[in-house]
């Protein structure tokens, strides 16, 4: 079977790769942060799950469909560890090597997802 695929194999067209860069580069403009999920911040000690918010965050705004996120966002508000629970005490900012604002992002992170447009 594997191997039938490639019996008619055709290999993508300009026009293809043109496509493929142009929604590549639609898709990675809309990321609101760069955080990588290395989850040096944590532990949160008022429990905020920070990569969690992040990575829910960010794919909300690169797929533009909240449907794709409600369920690791009702994940976060059942577990009480969404961005809503940050004190802003900055131990975390202190630990990320991508040096984000941590603080500043998780309030924007939950205004957005807290009242998401694409609803």
């Amino acid at each position: 079977d594997n191997l039938n695929t490639f019996i008619n194999y055709k290999p993508f067209s300009k026009e293809d790769i043109d496509l493929i860069d142009r929604v590549d580069h639609t898709i990675r403009t809309r990321v609101q942060n760069g955080c990588t999920g290395c989850r040096y911040c944590m532990p949160c000690p008022a429990g905020v799950d920070i990569p969690h918010n992040f990575k829910v965050w960010n794919t909300y705004h690169m797929l533009q469909n909240y449907g794709q996120i409600k369920w690791g966002w009702d994940d976060l508000q059942n577990s009480k560890a969404t961005a809503e629970a940050c004190k802003k005490c900055g131990l975390c900012e202190t630990k990320c090597p991508q040096k984000l604002s941590i603080r500043d992002d998780l309030a924007r992170a939950f205004a957005d997802l807290s009242n998401p447009q694409y609803k």
